[in-house]
C-alpha cells in the first residue's frame, strides 16, 4: 500500500506542476498558444531558505523579461505528508515583478575586482558588444548584426550569472524564499510579469521540498600530465553539468599544506571532441623539477564552492623536444661494422629515459628498431649492415615524448649499376597525358628510375624529370598539337650511388591524331569522250588512307566512292549532257579524320561530230546600246538550233541560251562593265546531232 500511496502522489504532483505550466495563457485564450521560448527553473535547499536560480531560453525573451520583470508563485501541495493538489495554498512571493538593477546600482558591484559583474553590467546596459563580422552595405548584415549583438549579450549575461551569485541577483535571475517551514513541499511559478504582443515565454516551475538538503558532489577522475613547465589537468563532467557550471582549480607548492587558486575567474571549461565529457586546463608551472599538487572544486549556478577533488601531484621536467638528437658521424671499419655516433644537449638528459636506434633502407622508412640504449650513451654498433642504410636516433623522454634525429645515409662502396628496367609499357589519351608502367627492380641500394623521351627512335632521348621515380608508374603530358605521330620513351635504373643501367628498349606510342590531313588540290576537269576527268594535286599529309569524292548537280548530292590514295585523277563517266555538276574531293587519315573539301565545277558537253557547222562573222561590244552583238554564218547545212555558251572571266563554260535554226545574230543584254565575256556556239541538227563547238570569242564590255 506504501508503494502504491507513494507513486500516486508523485503522479499528482507532477500533473500539478505541469498544469502549473501551462495554466497561464491557455485560460484567456480558446486557441492553443505557440511559444516561442520559456523559463528553465532550479532550486537549491539550504537549512533556513530555498534558492531559486532561473533563465529564459532565447534572447528576446531574456530582453523582454528585462522590461517587464518576472513573477515568482509558490504553491503549498504539501503539509505534514498531506497533499493538496486541488486547491493548493498559493503565494505571490513577489509584489513587484523582480527586475534587473538599473545601472547606478551596479556602481559598487561591478568593479576591477569583479570581472564577472562588469562583464554583466555591460551586457545589460553597454552601447555595444564586440562581434566581429564581414564588411558589408546590406541592410541584411545589419540585421545579422544586430542578431548577434543581442545573442553576445544573452550568453554573456547567463554566463555571468552562472558563477556569481551577487550577479546572479543583480541580473534579476535569483530568488531567497525565507519563509518557509520544515514539512511542507512547495512548487515555485516563475513567469513573465507581462507577455510582448506576437512572442509568448512559456512559464518555468520547480518543486522542492525544503527537508531534503542539497548537497554537491565531489569531481572525480582528476587526472596531470606534466611537461616542461606546464601541468596539463582533466577532470570528468559527464555527470556534473548538472551540479555546476563552472570550476576552480588550485595548487599547492608546500606539499599540499595550502592551496592556492590558479585561475583569478571561475573557469568554464575546454572541451576535448574526442573526449566530450571531460574538461581540460592548462596551467604554467614556476618551475620544473618540483613538486605540485592539484585539487580542483566546482561552482554551482548559484554561485556556490563545491567540496574539493582528491589531489593529484607531479613536477615539471624539461622538453627533450627542445633538443634535437643529431648524428655526427658513421665509421665503417675493416669488419663491416658501422660505428654511429650521436651528440644531445647534456642539460635535457635529466628528462631522458634512453635513446632508440633504429635503421631502414630508405629516408622515408620503414624502420626497423636496432636496439634501446642509456640516456648517457652517444655511440652505437650495428653488424652486418646492407648495402644502403639509413639511421635514425630518437630521444625517448620519462613521460613518453620522443624525438628524432634527421635520417642518415651510409653507404658501402659500389661501381655496379642496377639491371636495366624491364616491363615498359603505355597508353595516351586524347588529351595528350601519357600514363607509364613499368616492372620493379629487385636491387636493395635502388634510389629510383629515370625516364627519357624522344619524338624519333633516331632522336636524342632527354630526361623529362629532375628528381629520380621511386615507384614503377609516371604519368607524363605531351603535345598533340602536332603532325608528328609517334613519342617514344626509354627508362634508366639508378642506384644510391648513382650507378645508371644502361636504357631499356624504347617504347612506341602513337600520339592521338587530332589534326586532320592537308586538302588535295583539284586542278582540273575537263570533258572527255567517256565521261568528266579529274585531276588533282594529292595531300601533302604522309597518314592519307585515301579520297572521297562527291558529286553535286541540281541539288543533288551523291558520294562517287573512296579513291586510292596514290591516284590522282578519276573519270566520272556517269554524267547526262548539258549537266552542270560541281565536285568536292577530300582526303581522309587512319584517324577517321578528314581535310577540309576541294572543289571544281563544270557542264557537261555533248560528244561532238566532226566540223564546227558554225563560224563567227562579227562580235561587238555596244555600252551605249546596252549589251554585246554576235553574229554568225550556217554555212551549207541549216541547223535546227544553236546554242550559245558563255563564259564570265576565268568562270566555267556554261549553257547560256537556245535559238531557232534560223537565227543569226544574238544581242547579250546582261553584261557588266568592266567584265570579260568569252562565247562559244553549236550547230544542233533536227536529229539532235551535234557539231564541234565554234573558237572561242572574247570581249570586254
Amino acid at each position: 500500500m506504501g508503494w502504491i500511496y507513494n507513486n500516486m502522489r508523485i503522479g499528482i504532483l507532477a500533473c500539478f506542476i505541469f498544469c502549473l505550466v501551462y495554466d497561464g495563457q491557455a485560460q484567456q485564450k480558446a486557441d492553443s498558444v505557440s511559444y516561442d521560448a520559456h523559463i528553465r527553473v532550479i532550486a537549491r535547499n539550504e537549512t533556513d531558505q530555498i534558492i531559486l536560480r532561473w533563465a529564459p531560453t532565447a534572447p528576446i525573451a531574456w530582453k523582454t523579461a528585462n522590461e517587464y520583470g518576472y513573477v515568482i508563485e509558490r504553491f503549498t501541495i504539501s503539509k505534514n505528508g498531506i497533499v493538496d493538489s486541488l486547491s493548493p495554498e498559493r503565494q505571490l512571493l513577489t509584489p513587484e515583478p523582480i527586475k534587473p538593477w538599473p545601472q547606478a546600482k551596479w556602481e559598487g558591484l561591478a568593479t576591477t575586482e569583479n570581472k564577472m559583474a562588469a562583464i554583466a553590467l555591460q551586457a545589460l546596459h553597454g552601447n555595444n558588444v564586440e562581434v566581429t563580422v564581414r564588411e558589408s552595405t546590406g541592410g541584411g548584415m545589419g540585421m545579422l548584426m544586430q542578431s548577434e549583438q543581442e545573442q553576445m549579450r544573452y550568453s554573456f549575461a547567463l554566463l555571468a550569472a552562472d558563477v556569481d551569485a551577487e550577479v546572479s541577483r543583480a541580473l534579476g535571475l535569483r530568488f531567497e524564499d525565507r519563509s518557509i517551514k520544515i514539512g511542507e513541499i512547495y512548487v515555485y511559478r516563475i513567469s513573465l510579469a507581462k507577455q510582448r504582443e506576437g512572442y509568448h515565454v512559456r512559464s518555468g516551475a520547480v518543486r522542492t521540498d525544503p527537508m531534503q538538503l542539497s548537497t554537491l558532489p565531489v569531481l572525480q577522475q582528476v587526472k596531470a600530465d606534466f611537461g616542461d613547465l606546464t601541468a596539463k589537468l582533466s577532470w570528468d563532467v559527464q555527470f556534473m553539468e548538472r551540479f555546476y557550471s563552472g570550476y576552480k582549480i588550485e595548487r599547492s607548492a608546500n606539499k599540499g599544506k595550502t592551496f592556492e587558486a590558479v585561475n583569478e575567474e571561475v573557469f568554464t571549461g575546454t572541451y576535448n571532441e574526442e573526449r566530450p565529457g571531460t574538461l581540460y586546463y592548462t596551467d604554467s608551472l614556476p618551475e620544473n623539477g618540483k613538486t605540485y599538487q592539484y585539487r580542483i572544486r566546482g561552482v554551482s549556478p548559484f554561485g556556490i564552492t563545491g567540496p574539493a577533488s582528491e589531489v593529484v601531484s607531479g613536477e615539471g621536467m624539461p622538453a627533450i623536444s627542445a633538443g634535437q638528437p643529431v648524428i655526427t658521424e658513421v665509421l665503417v671499419d675493416d669488419n663491416k661494422r658501422n660505428e654511429i655516433q650521436w651528440r644531445y644537449p647534456e642539460d635535457l638528459q635529466p628528462a631522458l629515459r634512453g635513446f632508440k636506434i633504429a635503421v631502414a633502407p630508405t629516408a622515408q622508412g620503414p624502420f626497423t628498431l636496432l636496439q634501446e640504449v642509456r640516456p648517457g650513451q652517444r655511440t652505437f654498433r650495428h653488424k652486418d649492415p646492407a648495402t644502403v642504410s639509413y639511421y635514425s636516433i630518437t630521444a625517448v623522454g620519462e613521460n613518453g615524448e620522443e624525438v628524432s634525429s634527421f635520417p642518415y645515409l651510409v653507404q658501402s662502396e659500389d661501381s655496379t649499376p642496377p639491371a636495366v628496367p624491364a616491363g615498359l609499357t603505355g597508353t595516351v589519351s586524347t588529351d595528350g597525358v601519357v600514363a607509364l608502367q613499368w616492372q620493379a627492380n629487385t636491387e636493395a641500394d635502388l634510389e629510383g628510375y629515370i625516364l627519357f623521351r624522344a619524338n624519333s627512335a633516331a632522336e636524342q632521348f632527354y630526361a623529362i624529370h629532375r628528381d629520380p621515380i621511386s615507384g614503377t608508374s609516371f604519368r607524363d603530358s605531351i603535345n598533340i598539337n602536332t603532325l608528328t605521330e609517334k613519342v617514344y620513351y626509354k627508362l634508366v635504373a639508378m642506384d644510391k650511388r648513382y650507378n645508371k643501367s644502361a636504357y631499356s628498349p624504347a617504347l612506341e606510342l602513337n600520339r592521338p591524331d587530332l589534326i586532320a590531313p592537308s586538302a588535295p588540290v583539284l586542278t582540273r576537269v575537263e570533258n572527255t569522250d567517256e565521261g568528266l576527268l579529274l585531276t588533282w594535286v594529292p595531300s601533302s599529309s604522309l597518314d592519307v588512307t585515301g579520297y572521297n569524292l562527291m558529286r553535286h548537280s541540281g541539288g543533288r548530292q551523291e558520294v562517287i566512292g573512296t579513291i586510292s590514295p596514290e591516284a590522282t585523277t578519276f573519270l566520272d563517266k556517269a554524267v547526262k549532257t548539258g549537266v552542270a555538276y560541281r565536285y568536292e574531293l577530300t582526303a581522309a587519315d587512319d584517324a577517321g579524320l578528314s581535310s577540309p573539301p576541294s572543289s571544281r565545277e563544270i557542264t557537261r558537253l555533248p560528244v561532238e561530230t566532226s566540223g564546227a557547222g558554225l563560224s563567227w562573222a562579227t562580235i561587238t561590244a555596244n555600252p551605249g546600246a546596252g549589251g554585246i552583238t554576235l553574229t554568225w554564218e550556217a554555212g551549207d547545212e541549216q541547223p535546227e538550233q544553236v546554242i550559245v555558251y558563255r563564259q564570265l572571266g576565268d568562270g566555267p563554260l556554261r549553257q547560256y541560251t537556245i535559238l531557232n535554226g534560223d537565227k543569226s545574230t544574238y544581242t547579250d543584254q546582261l553584261v557588266n562593265a568592266t567584265e570579260t565575256y568569252t562565247y562559244r556556239l553549236q550547230w544542233v541538227g533536227a536529229n539532235g546531232i551535234k557539231k564541234k563547238l565554234s573558237e572561242p570569242k572574247t570581249v570586254n564590255y
